[in-house]
């Protein structure tokens, strides 16, 4: 489950597992760990982990730093034990009465700071720099320096405005961070889009954007002519309805 509030900048997820908990887990390889307090604890730091050969130790510590750099919440619950972070109270593990049979993580991750991640997700002491981001290797032509947006490739859907939604998130997300880039959308092997789809994506954008810098960042390419007709028609109904 997660959840998503522009308001306070903040994105909440619950994950629940209903496997053996962390306690029983970690013990396969660290016996020491005689309490199930004891083992939330070491959970939660880096390259803790019950295999190395299956993972590295670092999904439970780089969620746990995401949460506590960027001041969120945090809060861990297995066996008979929970691990909670908040703002106010800092870092409590405690003993619980009732055994949760299973492990509950709910996080609440701050990304009002661009910085967070790079300062928080830091392995060995040293601030992890990736080769190529996600956006980098999706979007980006090395060959042509050119931003192409691949529509079949992005919308669950043609069919419909909540289809086009992510995709008008993305344009202008990718719009802001490529400003002096013209971006390509390629509608090659998509035959039909619906009027809802077009006026929720393209209607929508040129209203907020405006007419001259909407035609100097977008350029489109590969297109049919009954899907150019229908942009248009939806560019056009948003600009009478203003």
């Amino acid at each position: 489950m997660s959840t998503f509030t522009r308001r306070t900048q903040r994105i909440e997820y619950v994950v629940v597992d209903a496997g053996i908990g962390i306690p029983r887990t970690l013990r396969q390889s660290h016996p020491q760990l005689t309490s199930d307090a004891e083992a939330l604890g070491q959970a939660i730091k880096e390259g803790v982990t019950r295999d190395k050969t299956l993972g590295q130790g670092n999904g439970l510590y780089g969620s746990y730093r995401v949460c506590s750099k960027g001041e969120g919440i945090f809060h861990l619950q297995s066996a008979r034990a929970k691990l909670v972070f908040t703002r106010g109270k800092g870092l409590q593990v405690t003993t619980e009465k009732v055994p949760f049979e299973g492990t509950l993580i709910d996080a609440q991750v701050n990304f009002s700071d661009p910085r967070l991640l790079s300062e928080a997700l830091k392995f060995g002491g040293k601030v992890h720099v990736p080769a190529a981001d996600y956006v980098e290797m999706r979007y980006e032509n090395l060959d042509t320096e050119e931003v192409r947006f691949l529509i079949l490739k992005e919308a669950p859907s043609f069919r419909s405005r909540l289809g086009g939604t992510p995709v008008r998130y993305r344009l202008q997300n990718l719009a802001g961070m490529y400003p002096g880039q013209k971006i390509i959308i390629d509608f090659a092997d998509v035959p039909l889009i619906s009027s809802s789809f077009a006026d929720e994506v393209f209607g929508k954008l040129f209203l907020e954007m405006g007419p001259i810098a909407f035609l100097q960042r977008f350029e489109f390419v590969n297109f049919a002519t009954i899907v150019r007709q229908l942009i248009d028609r939806a560019i056009s109904q948003r600009l009478s309805s203003t």
